[in-house]
């Protein structure tokens, strides 16, 4: 309810929706995993809003008439969106695939980044660092390959795919050693998320847009222009996500940093 909605017509002439709330020079602009609400970011946004203004908005391509929207896209609709309210500077908080974006987006209007949060990103490909990808990351490319070259196979393979993305426990877990078993739990999806997470795999249409989506965003390597970027950069992972790879955020970050400045990766 403190959020003012607000709708910009988008490249294509599609209204998109948006919300801004809060007060501030520099606004902080979220940039939303692909197929996801806003569930995930009251709490944050409640914070955030206290000392900035915030913009964040849900991104398009799973529940429109696009048949296929592509990361060009999406930096479109930001760009779109700071048009309409007169952003010349801001910060960018991005989750999950949203670190590309805004890269994208840097490299096309580096004078309008302050800085850039990356929240378990989503890298992938990254020359070399295959192995650093996640089971879920691997489980769920073929799947969408299989998609995308038979959209019609798209309601035999939704039950897959909610399984392996709501996956938690292994059989018998309740009987691992104490330190094995506070990694699994640790490990686990919230249920009251699991149907927010689950999103893009309600339909046989949204999901074969999706992993149209997913593909199109996989053929862009961030690590490609990561020297072009020269505004501070912070990456955040965590240790148990079983989606996003804390490892794979390391090794990009290592990528993004400065030789000549002086910084380090570690846990908090």
């Amino acid at each position: 309810d403190s959020l003012e909605k607000k709708t910009v017509d988008a490249p294509g002439g599609v209204g998109l929706t948006y919300f801004v709330g809060g007060q501030g020079r520099v606004p902080i602009v979220i940039l939303n995993a692909l197929g996801q609400g806003l569930h995930y970011w009251r709490p944050l946004v409640h914070e955030l809003m206290r000392h900035h203004r915030v913009i964040l908005w849900a991104p398009r391509g799973t529940d429109d008439s696009q048949s296929l929207f592509r990361l060009g896209d999406q930096v479109d609709d930001l760009e779109a969106i700071l048009r309409n309210e007169d952003v010349r500077t801001c910060h960018l908080c991005a989750w999950c695939t949203g670190p590309k974006v805004a890269v994208e987006f840097y490299a096309r209007r580096p004078e309008s980044v302050t800085s850039m949060v990356f929240l378990m990103g989503a890298f992938k490909p990254f020359e070399g660092k295959s192995g650093l990808n996640t089971q879920y990351e691997q489980t769920l490319e073929p799947i969408c390959q299989i998609l995308a070259r038979r959209p019609e196979s798209a309601g035999s393979v939704i039950s897959s795919l909610q399984a392996s993305v709501t996956s938690n426990a292994p059989e018998g877990w309740e009987e691992l050693e104490p330190e094995a078993l506070g990694a699994t739990v640790l490990g686990m999806m919230s249920r009251e998320l699991k149907s927010h997470v689950l999103a893009p795999f309600q339909d046989g249409t949204t999901v074969v847009r999706y992993a149209n989506q997913l593909i199109d965003f996989w053929s862009h390597a961030v690590e490609a222009r990561a020297s072009e970027v020269k505004v501070p950069v912070l990456f955040v992972g965590a240790e148990y996500d079983r989606i996003a790879s804390p490892e794979m955020s390391r090794a990009v970050a290592r990528r993004f940093a400065d030789p000549d400045v002086a910084w380090d990766v570690g846990l908090v």
